[in-house]
């Protein structure tokens, strides 16, 4: 409970900050600074659990490799097929999410794939396509964190997770249309 409460006063506060008229504001109410800390956190905790995902014999064969335009799409569709859609806190009357194992199965497959593709890709593949990988594995991460909530059914985060993904999909997408003009 007391896990709860503190989710949901972070949420609060990042959500006033974001509403805050403008920065003098935020900063008089201490936002700024709550904001701060529990980011780096959050960021700390995600990039201990993406390099977990590390495996040095992908990144090598991967470094060998030229990506193409089609493995990118190829690997955007695969994105775009398992991703799940979290529970909207405003509607949803249970917290759950269908096949919420194979859900969390394929998108941590999915996530260690691009995560090694991200760190295994040459230069000039990085500045092309980087920041789409890098956001998709971002999603998938902060997915697979989020998805055993909703299989347990705990909605401490509902909506942590219902905005962060919501806001890393439509990043993902965005990317991915700038660089191949479609969607």
């Amino acid at each position: 409970m007391k896990h709860a409460f503190f989710v949901v006063s972070v949420f609060v506060l990042l959500s006033a900050g974001a509403f805050a008229e403008d920065a003098q504001t935020a900063t008089n109410l201490g936002i700024n600074k709550v904001a701060d800390i529990v980011a780096e956190h959050e960021f700390s905790n995600m990039w201990k659990g993406i390099n977990a995902w590390t495996d040095q014999k992908v990144i090598a064969y991967i470094a060998q490799a030229e990506m193409r335009e089609d493995n990118i799409e190829s690997f955007y569709a695969w994105f775009k097929e398992i991703i799940v859609s979290p529970p909207d806190p405003d509607t949803y009357t249970v917290y759950k999410i269908e096949n919420g194992e194979e859900s969390l199965e394929d998108t941590i497959l999915l996530g260690k794939v691009i995560h090694n593709i991200y760190l295994g890709m040459r230069e000039e593949d990085l500045k092309k396509y980087g920041k789409l990988i890098g956001r998709m594995r971002e999603t998938l991460y902060m997915d697979s964190i989020h998805i055993p909530y909703a299989i347990r059914g705990d909605n401490a985060r509902d909506y942590y997770w219902f905005s962060l993904h919501n806001k890393g999909v439509t990043m993902v997408d965005e990317e991915y249309t700038r660089i191949f003009g479609k969607k």
